[in-house]
């Protein structure tokens, strides 16, 4: 089994990185500066074509696009880049007005909502595709990473879509929540690794002692296992198995995690200018971003059970 990337994989990756690094140095300068910063890297990847990088029916395709957020998701960019990229294209929607955000259901708290220009919304088994227009959109003050806004619908319904294309959404919305909190996870870790590895006390950095690194070892096991499923899962979109397992374990990893980098850096890790707040803070909003976190435990246990069920019947 071949785990590295192939060329294509890195040269994509190679150039989402220098557009996503773009006012790296400015960003701090003003809240208006950032914003504008933000922006431009947006722009610079919608006109790059990176929005349209994923083919349906094409496997390679999932692949990228969970790579591409992977990767956007571990920078400084604040942008719906998977509601965009991943999501509405592998739904089957043609043509559509970016960005993108994703709501569970009228009513329900959602990432970026008022920043998009279409709004999917799965409703059981259906999947309402709407516009600014059809929903009034009511920001919500947080102190998470993620600006948030209760959607409620409008008296126009949208374009209303089947249960073909909710089940599409709902395994697409799995696989973008596993990507993006492993890339969480992980940007977590390795800014906790760094801390550890310059804090110097008792004459030694705390990184050489050996409960930290136990704690660290630990999230590093569960965020790279959460990493490696996410990109299964992708490869297997059209597939209900893999998207359910993905989003079960990166649900399930991101306390320990969380508890663990906290644990290591102590009380700087919750100030602003130390900056663990931008990965830690975005676990609690993706863990309940489908409804109820046990939702996708539930899904693995039916699907599991209705394998089991099927080959007893062909035995």
């Amino acid at each position: 089994m071949d785990l590295d990337l192939n060329l294509e994989q890195q040269d994509v990756l190679e150039t989402i990185k220098r557009i996503l690094s773009i006012g790296e140095e400015g960003e701090s300068e003003s809240p208006e500066e950032s914003e504008r910063v933000n922006d431009q890297r947006w722009q610079t990847l919608q006109e790059a074509g990176f929005l349209n990088i994923l083919e349906p029916g094409v496997r390679e395709s999932y692949l990228l696009a969970v790579l591409m957020i992977e990767c956007a998701e571990g920078s400084p960019l604040r942008a719906p880049l998977g509601a965009t990229a991943l999501v509405a294209p592998y739904v089957g929607l043609d043509h559509f007005e970016a960005p993108v955000a994703l709501a569970s259901g009228d009513g329900s708290i959602a990432r970026y909502a008022e920043q998009a220009n279409t709004i999917l919304m799965l409703e059981s088994n259906e999947l309402r595709v709407l516009s600014q227009k059809d929903v009034q959109v009511d920001p919500i003050t947080s102190r998470t990473t993620y600006p948030l806004a209760r959607v409620r619908v409008r008296t126009s319904r949208g374009r209303v879509l089947g249960s073909e294309a909710a089940a599409r959404m709902r395994r697409a919305w799995r696989v973008l929540i596993a990507t993006e909190m492993e890339s969480a996870m992980n940007s977590a870790i390795d800014l906790a690794c760094r801390y550890v590895s310059g804090r110097v006390q008792f004459d030694k950095p705390l990184g050489s002692l050996q409960a930290v690194q136990h704690r660290l070892a630990s999230a590093h096991v569960a965020a790279a296992g959460s990493a490696w499923l996410a990109r299964r899962a992708a490869w297997s979109m059209d597939e209900e198995w893999w998207p359910a397992v993905a989003a079960c374990h990166a649900i399930a990893s991101a306390d320990s995690v969380f508890d663990s980098v906290h644990q290591v850096v102590g009380a700087i890790g919750f100030t602003k200018a130390f900056g663990l707040y931008e990965w830690t803070m975005a676990l609690p909003v993706l863990k309940v971003e489908m409804g109820d976190p046990q939702s996708h435990a539930v899904a693995v246990t039916r699907l599991r059970n209705r394998s089991s069920m099927t080959r007893m019947a062909g035995s």
